[in-house]
């Protein structure tokens, strides 16, 4: 989805965050943009959800793990059926 098309039309100094899915973002078309347009790439998904080296690391500015789903909002929530 995040191609280096949709990349190539971001303005120089853009901020791209993923907090979808991996794979969503083409890591190398990003690795062309943030040297080309000084892009900076904020993350909270990966390869493998789990401890460790992640190998998105050397591309992202920011990286946190992925809670989304760990907010008070969320666990207070109820669904009705």
């Amino acid at each position: 989805m995040v191609n280096e098309e949709l990349l190539e039309s971001m303005p120089d100094g853009s901020i791209l965050i993923n907090c979808a899915r991996d794979g969503v973002v083409d890591v190398e078309a990003l690795a062309k943009a943030k040297q080309k347009k000084n892009l900076i790439f904020c993350t909270d998904v990966y390869a493998k959800d789990e401890a460790g080296e992640k190998p998105i690391a050397p591309l992202a500015d920011i990286m946190l793990p992925h809670l989304g789903a760990s907010t008070k909002e969320v666990r207070s929530f109820s669904y009705v059926t």
